[in-house]
């Protein structure tokens, strides 16, 4: 088996940590009154946005979750659907993050946001990462 390049590690540490603040935020709007409400003291703006329509955030949030540990297991296991389901996430990501930066003009939130998904892609796409994830010859 050939040895897992550094950045499918990196991306597998950060769609772990996504899976987990989307768990986290989609139980805190699906059974509010706990103490995971206090996430919600990092981003208040976000939270009044969720609040609109607590239900159906919260089980879009759970899905984002699901979606974020599927592809980190896959990557792990060295599965080119996994690749595919990490490039898609990121993009639609980063095209997000795009529609925020033209509807809000929030260089720092919006374009920070599109350039790391952007980073993010760039990095699954290099030689040695495809190469990972391309089945034997």
């Amino acid at each position: 088996m050939t040895k897992r390049p550094w950045p499918v590690t990196f991306i597998v540490a950060l769609l772990w940590a996504a899976t987990a603040v989307a768990i986290v935020t989609g139980i805190s709007l699906l059974a509010p009154g706990h103490c995971l409400d206090r996430i919600w003291a990092l981003n208040p703006r976000a939270h009044a946005t969720f609040a609109t329509s607590p239900r159906a955030s919260g089980a879009m949030l759970m899905v984002v979750g699901v979606t974020a540990a599927a592809a980190a297991a896959g990557l792990l296991c060295g599965h080119r659907w996994a690749w595919l389901l990490a490039v898609a996430i990121f993009a639609v990501n980063g095209v997000g993050d795009l529609a925020g930066l033209l509807i809000s003009g929030d260089w720092l939130r919006s374009g920070a946001g599109a350039l790391v998904a952007g980073l993010l892609i760039f990095l699954l796409r290099r030689p040695t990462v495809k190469s990972y994830f391309s089945p034997p010859a």
